[in-house]
């Protein structure tokens, strides 16, 4: 009874918190629900002699309705809870919510064949609460292979600084002192050689994009920039361009719509030039630390 609670309190939390205001995420959401909503103005309606006028004729009232593209089960069970309790973004959300409740209580019965009780409610509780998709692992996949790149980079560093000096704190120092000059200092230097080349007045706009991307240029000498900003790319699908006036300026003139995420592809290639210019410092750093260290072998 206890795993069957838990479930049942996870999938009415997810319920209370879904959005209700009629604002779907998802843009096939409201084709859904409209098509459940169909079904059952079809069962009040009962168009037995001309079933494909009726139909018509709400597709001309509703172009939304996607009624054959997709398998007609969710709609037939949505479609009595229309009849029962309203055409409603509420009423959408709970048949979502019952599908919940049965998934996660399903997979508590097909994990219990294999591990314990409090496993398979976890086991549960983490596919309801948090169920990965394809492009998310592979997010989730990318970004783990940029932070190995940006982990690199200071390997790099301090493998450099231990070949350099022969004492462990000296180098240990010198590795921690650069990381935080680039941390801490190196922001404040690029922003005071950017407002160097701040004109009194703007011209025009490729005046502002100009000062914008040597303020960019400038930060990216830095890796934690890089990394900043290929996290970003990769995590928030909706980044299309580092900086507000780049942004600004790729929807006017290409015709972007703002919030519209990015597929996987594309966000790849957008911050292609960072993870670039990360996994080249690391091999840089890492060859110059092996010529230094060839180099105090032969002198040895």
């Amino acid at each position: 009874m206890l795993p069957c609670a838990a479930i049942l309190l996870l999938a009415l939390a997810l319920y209370l918190t879904a959005p209700m205001d009629g604002s779907f995420w998802w843009s096939d959401a409201p084709r859904h629900a409209l098509n459940g909503i169909f079904l059952k103005d079809a069962l009040l309606a009962a168009p037995f002699a001309h079933p494909a006028r009726f139909a018509m004729d709400y597709y001309v009232q509703y172009p939304a309705l996607t009624i054959l593209f997709y398998p007609p089960l969710l709609y037939c069970i949505s479609a009595p809870f229309f009849l029962l309790f309203g055409d409603s973004h509420a009423t959408a959300q709970a048949v979502i919510a019952l599908h919940g409740l049965a998934l996660g209580c399903g997979m508590y019965a097909l994990a219990r064949h294999w591990m314990d009780r409090w496993a398979a409610l976890a086991t549960a509780l983490l596919l309801l609460g948090l169920p990965p998709r394809g492009p998310e692992v592979a997010r989730g996949i990318a970004f783990l292979l940029v932070a190995i790149a940006y982990g690199g980079v200071w390997l790099a560093v301090a493998m450099l600084f231990s070949v350099i000096f022969r004492s462990t704190a000296t180098s240990a120092l010198c590795a921690l002192g650069l990381w935080l000059f680039f941390f801490i200092l190196w922001p404040m230097i690029a922003s005071a050689i950017t407002t160097g080349f701040t004109p009194a007045q703007f011209q025009s706009v490729d005046q502002v994009l100009s000062l914008e991307q040597l303020s960019s240029a400038l930060a990216r000498l830095s890796p934690g920039t890089l990394f900043g900003e290929a996290v970003l790319g990769l995590l928030n699908p909706e980044t299309k361009a580092f900086g507000y006036f780049a942004n600004l300026v790729m929807a006017q003139t290409r015709g972007m719509i703002p919030g519209t995420p990015l597929p996987l592809d594309q966000s790849l290639l957008l911050i292609w030039p960072q993870i670039t210019g990360l996994i080249a410092g690391m091999i840089v750093l890492f060859a110059i630390a092996y010529i230094v260290f060839q180099r105090e072998e032969v002198r040895a």
